[in-house]
């Protein structure tokens, strides 16, 4: 009966809506109510079943309450049933958007459906066996229920089996309790590693064929190594994320001696250890392939509407990942693994001699081909363009080492693009409206402004891609910004707003060139405030320089009832803005503590320690830290200010 209520109801809403629409959004609710519509039937037709096969009301209850909690709760993810089939006669199913429409989980849709399909069916003749007075079957068809039964419960069984071979087929690591398995079994088996010295990888060279309409890339890649440390390196430990299989890897001069099937790692040792400052090439080969049971919203996809891979999870890695050990201390305990003591920032680095960390920065090449008609993306420089054999090639070298995030991306539109001052913008968008310019304009103003007062673009190029939806409203790797599509070209601010969100938000990622992959990584132990609270202040001053001192007091209030809001429902403890991971903090309190800061401090003070700072610790010099600003504003500062800055940024 709830099935079928919920089911009218949105035949309701979605008639009354009809009614309002056009063609377009006429056939968006048939589909949508097809999709919608079918798991809720099959749900109802599992709760009849139930009904039918228990006699005891009471029981058939407790069993459809305890079907509907595991399905709408969060039980089933408390109790580590974080398998997708837990989702009882659903599937994982995306909303559509005007970038996918339905694509993003078409392929996924099916096969769920079978499986559930084939359930009630089963249900359905079990339900028939205990309750069949009225449905006129004869006594034949009674007779060989039963074994009509087992033949349904074995195909459901078959179907369910595949469908759960697949997922694992693409994902190894299928739910969150495998993966915390799998990171747990990787730091109790590898701990040993993180304490050897191992060589860093100084420069990639990669060679990409991507495939959009058959949705696979095939990579070959060339690391060089170099031995940074003091000590000779005798083995080399080689891996891949669980999740990918290891492909064909070789190391020059170094044998496989070991390998972990279950961790996806081996061991080369070298026939000759590498000395300090020596270099040696590892060669890798492997392909992948778009997953067709899950859904494609995510930051490895290939098709032939949009192609993006990241390096991140996917490249082969050198040496003991941190990134991959479990952080939550509930769940370290349960592995038995050992406790982590975690300071925090404004604590680990009160001292300036505390820091250790170390940057990670790779030169990168890059040649890809792609499809025919499409427009292949990554780092650097573009040095060259052809085509052959109906396809379109693409080679990029960048000019000096970045931060190690290669990515790589094909496109079927074309660039909007400007060049200033040596460097060439370009907006990669299927809408070449008045947003792209209005991009390219962020993008400038915020190049401008890093040039006059902190230091100036050292890449030749700066590519902003139209993206679907990935999560955050944009995203930044080196040289490449990701903005959505949806928010970044398709939305308009409304007529009373304050500022122009898109603008802010092309000049926030901008930004992230200098604070996130110049200075505000290597640092393992420090969190967001160089890499986002930072940006923030450049937020704030160029909206005031280009739109006015009104445009830049409404982010102020629209900043300050995101935080006002967010603090409502904030449950965890107050930390230092130095300290804080929570976006509200991250984000909003960062804008009004710079807000108040440059009424107080002013303009120039802040500028001057973002220049020391930068001066100090942009690559290759020792990262830095989030308290190295403190003391650079502090130094700068008159002394009857830093009461305040101690206020705003280190106190909770």
């Amino acid at each position: 009966m709830l099935a079928l209520l919920l089911l009218l109801t949105f035949v309701g809403s979605s008639i009354a809506e009809l009614f309002a629409g056009s063609e377009l959004l006429f056939h968006h609710y048939v589909v949508q109510l097809s999709l919608t519509g079918l798991p809720l039937l099959l749900l109802g037709t599992i709760f009849i079943c139930i009904h039918h096969i228990y006699r005891s009301s009471v029981i058939s209850g407790i069993i459809i309450a305890l079907i509907l909690l595991i399905k709408f709760t969060g039980l089933a993810t408390s109790l580590g049933m974080t398998h997708t089939l837990w989702n009882i006669a659903d599937s994982p199913l995306q909303a559509p958007d005007n970038f996918w429409g339905y694509s993003a989980s078409a392929s996924v849709y099916l096969p769920y459906m079978t499986v559930w399909l084939a359930a009630c069916i089963s249900l359905f003749l079990l339900a028939t066996n205990f309750s069949h007075r009225g449905t006129g079957l004869g006594r034949a068809s009674i007779k060989h229920l039963p074994g009509r039964i087992l033949v349904s419960c074995f195909i459901t069984l078959f179907i369910g089996l595949n469908l759960h071979l697949s997922l694992i087929s693409e994902k190894p690591l299928v739910n969150s309790d495998k993966r915390e398995a799998w990171k747990a079994q990787y730091e109790t088996d590898l701990d040993d590693w993180q304490h050897k010295p191992q060589p860093s990888v100084v420069h990639i060279d990669s060679k990409i064929d991507i495939y959009p309409e058959q949705q696979l890339a095939n990579f070959k890649l060339s690391y060089t190594l170099e031995n940074r440390t003091r000590t000779p390196i005798k083995q080399v430990l080689v891996g891949r994320y669980g999740n990918y299989g290891f492909g064909d890897i070789t190391l020059d001069g170094a044998t496989l001696v070991e390998f972990n099937a279950d961790l996806n790692q081996g061991t080369y040792q070298f026939s000759q250890a590498i000395l300090p400052n020596e270099q040696r090439i590892l060669h890798a080969e492997f392909t992948f392939k778009q997953p067709q049971v899950w859904p494609h919203r995510s930051h490895q996809v290939v098709k032939p509407e949009f192609t993006y891979l990241r390096s991140f999870t996917l490249l082969p890695t050198i040496g003991y990942q941190v990134d991959y050990q479990l952080k939550n201390a509930q769940v370290r305990a349960k592995y038995n693994l050992k406790e982590i003591k975690r300071q925090l920032p404004s604590v680990l680095f009160k001292d300036e001699t505390n820091n250790s960390g170390a940057y990670q920065w790779s030169s990168l090449s890059t040649v890809i081909s792609t499809l025919k008609g499409h427009y292949a993306i990554s780092q650097g420089e573009l040095i060259s363009s052809w085509q052959d054999n109906k396809r379109s090639y693409f080679k990029y070298q960048t000019k000096k080492p970045v931060r190690a995030i290669p990515a790589w991306l094909s496109v079927p539109y074309s660039a909007v693009s400007k060049t200033i001052k040596g460097t060439t913008i370009n907006v990669y968008t299927p809408h070449k409206n008045q947003a792209a310019q209005l991009h390219i304009k962020a993008i400038t103003d915020t190049l401008d402004w890093f040039a006059k007062h902190i230091s100036p673009y050292n890449a030749a190029q700066l590519n902003l891609v139209a993206t679907p939806d990935l999560g955050p409203a944009g995203y930044t790797l080196p040289e490449i910004i990701l903005i959505s599509e949806k928010l970044g070209f398709r939305a308009v601010p409304s007529s009373n707003a304050g500022f122009d969100q898109r603008y802010r938000r092309a000049v926030h990622e901008t930004s992230h060139q200098w604070f996130g992959h110049g200075i505000g990584n290597g640092v393992p132990e420090d969190h967001s405030f160089l890499a986002e609270s930072l940006v923030k202040y450049i937020e704030l001053v160029l909206l005031e320089k280009h739109y006015g001192r009104e445009a830049m007091l409404s982010l102020v209030v629209y900043e300050q009832k995101r935080f006002d809001l967010s603090e409502r429902n904030n449950l965890q403890a107050p930390v230092a803005l130095v300290d804080a991971m929570q976006d509200h903090d991250v984000y909003s309190r960062a804008t009004l503590a710079f807000a108040k800061l440059r009424e107080t401090v002013g303009d120039k003070a802040i500028i001057a320690a973002l220049k020391s700072l930068w001066l100090q610790h942009a690559y290759p010099n020792t990262p830095a830290t989030s308290m190295d600003f403190v003391r650079a504003l502090k130094h700068i500062s008159l002394q009857e200010h830093h009461s305040l800055i101690n206020e705003l940024l280190l106190s909770k």
